[in-house]
């Protein structure tokens, strides 16, 4: 995955698009809001590791928490509207027509005709929901001042 769209190895890819018309998008607009709102917990969350334990700033790493959790909600949701496009919105014309639609799912494989589509997180999941967890700790916790 780059900045703006699919990347590396599209060996696979490639082919099921040659033969089974399914069309992997060149560009995701997705990924202008979620860069603009990594960037904006990035700096709420840095703002809460320096507010004091109790009152307010228990209240406002919460709701840094709560923020975290909708964008990792918001992010799932456009991912797997995506992934229910690229395996819904075919070539009616591709060579293979047999194969029913299908939608990858998040996480895991999915059978595609003679294909094992898998669909995993990559680095930016994983710190987004170590972001998470990090949160959530820090909400129950408290730092000390």
């Amino acid at each position: 995955m780059t900045l703006t769209g699919i990347g590396g190895d599209v060996h696979e890819v490639e082919t099921l698009q040659r033969y089974i018309g399914v069309r992997f998008p060149t560009e995701l607009p997705e990924l202008q809001w979620a860069t603009r709102g990594i960037l904006a917990l990035a700096a709420l969350l840095l703002v809460a590791a320096f507010v004091r334990t109790r009152g307010i700033g228990r209240a406002y790493r919460t709701l840094c928490l709560l923020a975290v959790l909708a964008f990792l909600i918001a992010s799932a949701f456009a991912v797997q509207s995506r992934l229910y496009r690229v395996g819904h919105e075919r070539d009616p014309n591709a060579p293979i027509r047999a194969v029913h639609d299908f939608t990858p799912p998040l996480v895991g494989p999915v059978k595609v005709g003679n294909f094992t589509v898998w669909s995993f997180p990559h680095v930016g999941a994983v710190l987004l929901l170590t972001a998470a967890g990090l949160s959530a700790i820090g909400a129950r916790k408290g730092t000390v001042s």
